[in-house]
């Protein structure tokens, strides 16, 4: 019973351990170290970790760490890293493994929180998932849970690697064995889907994991030139491959602005998928969009094309852009609603909406979601969704984040 005024504190200590002997000494030494102690170190952890932003801060940061505690986990038998798309039960498929999600979406979202942590998930994905890279979804042991052939999906391996050698330096991470083993598999499965008349390389599913009309998507194989080209520097370090990397690279780049680029309603513009043989397909998609040609180096932000292709995106001849309504944004077949990953791409492309969408969408309680309502900015689909909290907190960071050094961290 408490007086007027008085306060209590009353600690409930839980731990997880492999049985109960484990969990128990656990609770044992939580308890030597005391509440307050574990509060201040968790508060200290956390804003040691924190983006300082000129807006947006408080959405930025709490997907950041969304993302770092819901994508990503510890088994309990081996004490491994186990990347996922998100642990939540709320999301609708809990704790499987898409390489898209973990490398191109949490991935930067982890570096900027963590880059240690991000080293030991690049190298757990190339060490556990390589035999069946590109397909649709992993098992978190690497055994295949749902086939299906997906471009992007292979190509991330190699972008990720390549992100963070960008960020960290650290190239130290290439002796890994399964790095250099690893690179060498993915060239070899990248080949296998290359068609000899076009250049161009195929998929079977696109972004959002659906079934393509045309087989060779832009974006998907804008992704795969920018893996053979970082691959193609490696090869000229010195780094063995059963190929001539760079001619790829080019043959490739060369074969999308010849097939890739057509008349649009607003002029010459990027397609989203084409056949190789003139028929083609003008559509995009927020998990996979042509906004983000120029944020993977693949054009200038100048180019007149790409700039048609996004105001073709952003423009009611897009069938699934809506703008008008309380939250404005791009959608597609797979799910109607606008995409918070939609306004993530338009901050990495040319930030048209300055923020908006971040500003009015609730979605899941400030965490990313899949889609929102257009009249209330709250979840539609996909709540919990971690792995995408990583690709948002990023990109926010991109647009709006103070660059500057931090204590034993590198800043973009």
């Amino acid at each position: 019973r408490l007086m007027p005024g008085e306060e209590l504190v009353v600690p409930l200590y839980l731990a997880v351990n492999i049985e109960g002997s484990g969990a128990g000494t656990t609770v044992v030494d939580l308890r030597r170290h005391g509440w307050q102690s574990l509060l201040d170190e968790t508060e200290a952890w956390l804003t040691e970790r924190s983006m300082p932003m000129r807006k947006l801060s408080s959405v930025a940061n709490r997907n950041l760490f969304f993302n770092y505690f819901f994508a990503l986990g510890r088994t309990i038998d081996t004490d491994e890293w186990v990347p996922v798309t998100s642990r939540s039960h709320r999301y609708y498929v809990s704790a499987a493994f898409w390489s898209r999600d973990t490398l191109l979406w949490s991935f930067p979202g982890l570096l900027l929180c963590e880059p240690d942590s991000a080293k030991q998930v690049l190298l757990a994905c190339y060490g556990r998932h390589l035999q069946r890279a590109g397909e649709h979804a992993h098992y978190i042991n690497g055994v295949l849970l749902y086939p299906g052939f997906e471009l992007d999906q292979l190509s991330a391996y190699v972008l990720a690697l390549k992100l963070y050698l960008g960020q960290t330096g650290d190239r130290a991470i290439l002796e890994a064995a399964c790095i250099r083993q690893g690179l060498a598999v993915l060239v070899e499965k990248l080949l296998e889907r290359r068609d000899e008349t076009t250049g161009l390389y195929e998929t079977f599913l696109d972004p959002s994991d659906d079934p393509v009309k045309y087989p060779y998507l832009i974006y998907d194989n804008a992704l795969a030139q920018r893996a053979l080209d970082f691959l193609a520097a490696l090869q000229e370090q010195g780094w063995q491959f059963s190929v001539n990397l760079r001619e790829l690279a080019e043959r490739l780049k060369e074969a999308i602005w010849r097939h890739g680029v057509v008349e649009g309603p607003v002029g010459s513009m990027f397609a989203w998928a084409v056949d190789g043989t003139g028929n083609f397909q003008l559509y995009d998609n927020p998990p996979g969009s042509l906004q983000l040609l120029p944020h993977y180096g693949f054009c200038k932000r100048e180019e007149a094309i790409w700039q048609n292709t996004v105001r073709w995106i952003h423009s009611r001849h897009n069938p699934y852009y809506q703008d008008d309504d309380y939250i404005n944004g791009a959608a597609s077949r797979h799910a109607a609603n606008p995409w918070p990953l939609a306004a993530a791409n338009d901050l990495l492309g040319q930030n048209l909406d300055k923020g908006r969408f971040f500003r009015r969408a609730v979605m899941d309680s400030s965490f990313c979601c899949e889609t929102v309502s257009p009249s209330t900015g709250r979840a539609s689909t996909g709540h919990a969704f971690a792995s995408s909290a990583g690709f948002i907190a990023s990109a926010l960071w991109h647009a709006f984040g103070e660059k500057r050094e931090k204590a034993g961290r590198k800043a973009q």
